[in-house]
């Protein structure tokens, strides 16, 4: 079990049971397309449900919907309280953390949790490689780059060169 407070200040209990996840498969299918609904067992939809926040606001609201229809809250208010990315980094880590909990055997959670930390090592990484390249002198190069070829190619198009004042009117003798 986990706990996660939303952007509404209301805190939601996450409580995986076969009941609760069972309901969410169900909740989550499509007939039409074949759909057969999430599967918080599968350990590939743990490691992928926070890249999409459609599905996250879908696992959430069908694990904590008893306790929003008692609270008369429906599943648009409930989403609205999912408007913040630090409220879904949250959510996405305490919904990992109940399902790791409900996962069996006790070999497969510790492989599961080992999973997840190696993931966010390396999700960690690439964002410290980004912010790298993002504030270094390379990208600045290159943007400057890419506006000379762009002016250039303006310059050409049009047949004006930047690099040559226009004539005053002055010096323009009459017809």
């Amino acid at each position: 079990m986990g706990q996660f407070t939303d952007s509404k200040d209301r805190k939601w209990d996450l409580v995986a049971t076969v009941h609760t996840l069972r309901r969410l498969k169900r909740d989550t299918a499509d007939k039409e397309s074949g759909f057969e609904g999430i599967d918080l067992t599968k350990a590939e939809v743990i490691t992928t449900l926070g890249d999409d926040v459609f599905e996250l606001g879908a696992a959430l609201y069908s694990l904590c919907q008893t306790q929003a229809e008692k609270r008369e809250v429906d599943e648009d208010d409930f989403a609205h309280g999912l408007a913040d990315g630090d409220v879904l980094q949250d959510a996405v880590d305490c919904l990992e953390a109940t399902l790791v909990s409900f996962t069996r055997p006790a070999s497969k959670r510790l492989a599961l949790v080992k999973m997840l930390e190696k993931r966010a090592e390396m999700q960690e990484k690439v964002l410290k490689a980004q912010n790298e390249v993002m504030d270094g002198p390379l990208l600045d190069r290159s943007l400057k780059n890419e506006m000379s070829n762009l002016k250039k190619e303006l310059e050409q198009l049009t047949g004006t060169s930047s690099t040559t004042a226009p004539e005053s009117s002055e010096s323009t003798p009459d017809p």
